[in-house]
């Protein structure tokens, strides 16, 4: 019968904490090509009971992972490990083994800065017997080294780290082709084990977080619905990191405010405000005090007579752009004031 481990304290405070970096680090799966290092408690499955903790196995080994797309990749794998155990008369038994394998890895949990998935794979492990159990081995003319079928399975978790480095976790069996990975044959299951790894990734060969080099990443791009293989979204001249990072446009509208005007024009060419419609707030819209009016979109008063361009335009219908409109020699705003007619030189007096 087999015990659960049990985690203490502080391994729940090192989940903790990887969980906790996973939010300040990014692009997890911004890679073409990984390398690892990961460390495998191992529990063998075999004729003898088994209890957590009586002997020590382990399987360290190091891997090569390609990702196919965000949700697959291939893995190599191969290391060096140790079966170990007592049999029924407490006795201590050992096998040294070295397992070569590839692995499909499907993530279905897969974001910018986690992966959580399973994995099945295929391959092969040669054994050495190097402690043989003493109950019923006179009874048993198995080899003591050889070859035997290798199927691992299991589920697996990835946390990004940095944009270069990853932990990783994974909890699975292994199983093989021969039950006398410990040198007994009881005509039953075949020998098995299973593993807990925990491990570094590093990225070797990484995709470029910024693709389009507008700076802005892509798993960011992404989210706010930009396209990270076009450094500007909208077409506006802009790039869509200075459109989000610094002027707060919209990178999605070459037009943010809807006036009339491009945002590339409004910054540089007319030096009006491009989220806002109404630059000077006279109540025109920026692009027809410049191609309707001909006002100052920058001015809310472009004569400087008194009487602000929406309000020529649109009540008094004098001319924004002549502080005199009839020309009779009393300017628009006193003939307003006075109730002469602005338009009218005759009672310009």
């Amino acid at each position: 019968m087999f015990r659960f481990l049990k985690f203490s304290n502080p391994s729940l405070i090192i989940i903790a904490i990887i969980f906790s970096i996973t939010n300040m680090y990014p692009q997890v799966n911004d890679y073409y090509l990984k390398g690892g290092l990961k460390m495998n408690y191992l529990m063998p499955v075999n004729e003898y009971k088994f209890t957590i903790g009586q002997k020590f196995s382990f399987l360290a080994g190091g891997y090569l992972r390609a990702k196919l797309i965000d949700e697959l990749a291939i893995e190599l794998e191969s290391g060096y490990g140790k079966l170990a155990g007592l049999d029924d008369v407490e006795n201590y038994y050992s096998t040294q083994f070295i397992p070569i394998d590839i692995k499909l890895r499907y993530n279905p949990v897969a974001t910018h800065s986690i992966n959580i998935g399973i994995y099945a794979g295929i391959g092969t492990i040669h054994f050495n017997i190097k402690d043989k159990p003493t109950h019923n081995a006179e009874q048993t003319n198995n080899p003591v080294s050889g070859w035997d079928l290798h199927l691992p399975a299991g589920i697996t978790a990835e946390f990004a780290l940095s944009q270069n480095v990853s932990f990783d976790f994974e909890l699975g069996y292994n199983h093989t082709s021969s039950d006398n990975l410990n040198f007994i044959d009881n005509g039953g299951a075949n020998d098995g084990f299973f593993n807990v790894g925990m491990g570094l990734n590093f990225k070797l060969v990484g995709i470029n977080p910024d693709r389009d080099n507008d700076g802005l990443q892509n798993d960011f791009e992404e989210s706010i619905g930009t396209d990270p293989e076009n450094f500007d979204t909208d077409g506006d001249g802009i790039y869509d990191g200075i459109e989000v990072n610094e002027l707060k446009t919209n990178p999605l509208k070459y037009d943010t405010d809807s006036d009339g005007l491009n945002d590339y024009d409004e910054l540089n060419k007319y030096f009006t405000d491009p989220r806002k419609n109404d630059t000077d707030g006279d109540g025109l819209l920026d692009r027809d005090e410049i191609f309707e009016f001909g006002t100052d979109p920058l001015s809310a008063d472009t004569d400087k007579d008194g009487l602000s361009d929406f309000d020529e335009v649109k009540k008094f219908k004098t001319n924004p752009l002549k502080i005199d409109t009839d020309g009779g020699t009393v300017p628009d705003n006193v003939e307003v004031q006075r109730g002469t007619n602005p338009l009218d030189p005759s009672d310009d007096i």
